[in-house]
């Protein structure tokens, strides 16, 4: 099984409290997208001083790429932990992520758990899939595949591809779920068009076994969780 768990978030969040200077905080995320890493540095590094979580947040990104100056995991580091003691979703999955890999601190497995459940308590869609992947392979925690399931799910709804590959291999295998081709096919499905390449040699594998029937019912169920994840963006 191939699970693709850890990726660092390079996002800009863009938003951001006044007090803190929304034009500057607005200057800074126009040169990150233009590729300025220099001015994204010094501007992003300005709000960062000032307690601004997403300046924070954001100078932890650009240390641990090398961004407008040489990478620096360890400076990377000190960056997200900042954020996260303030509760930014990002930032606490970003520093669980650098305990998991072990890049710029000791890898420590049950540290990089406690921040991934609190960023996924917040809904965060790729912590949620590293507790599922933590929970199938017994980093940090106890093997527990029914475990797995519930986390990849909550991570699979939210529409991250690879969770919704590995909760339709679960299905597929009936590792901590029922065994259930159809579920495996719905979940592979979505993942497929995705553009998610491991799902798509599963799927095509999955859908010979399946009736016409159920080919019909795995239809209604991908159109429901597409609606579901749509009004869900609405919110």
């Amino acid at each position: 099984m191939k699970l693709r768990s850890l990726v660092l978030i390079l996002a800009v969040v863009l938003h951001a409290s006044p007090s803190f200077g929304q034009d500057l905080l607005q200057t800074g995320i126009d040169a990150y997208r233009r590729g300025d890493y220099v001015t994204a540095l010094k501007v992003f590094g300005t709000l960062a001083e000032q307690g601004n979580a997403n300046g924070q947040n954001t100078m932890g990104i650009l240390y641990g790429r090398g961004l407008g100056v040489p990478a620096d995991p360890a400076e990377a580091v000190k960056w997200f932990r900042k954020a996260a003691g303030q509760g930014h979703t990002i930032a606490q999955h970003n520093l669980g992520t650098a305990y998991f890999r072990g890049r710029g601190v000791p890898r420590d497995d049950a540290e990089a758990i406690r921040w991934f459940r609190k960023a996924a308590g917040k809904g965060h869609a790729a912590s949620s899939h590293n507790l599922g992947f933590a929970y199938f392979t017994g980093r940090g925690v106890p093997v527990d595949n029914a475990e797995a399931a519930l986390w990849f799910r909550r991570a699979a709804v939210r529409g991250l591809a690879r969770a919704q590959y590995n909760l339709g291999y679960l299905y597929y295998r009936g590792d901590g779920v029922p065994q259930d081709n159809v579920r495996a096919f719905v979940w592979t499905s979505l993942a497929s068009d995705r553009g998610y390449a491991p799902a798509v040699a599963l799927r095509l594998s999955i859908e010979p076994r399946l009736t016409r029937d159920e080919i019909a019912r795995a239809g209604e169920t991908i159109a429901k969780i597409l609606a579901d994840m749509r009004a869900a963006r609405r919110r």
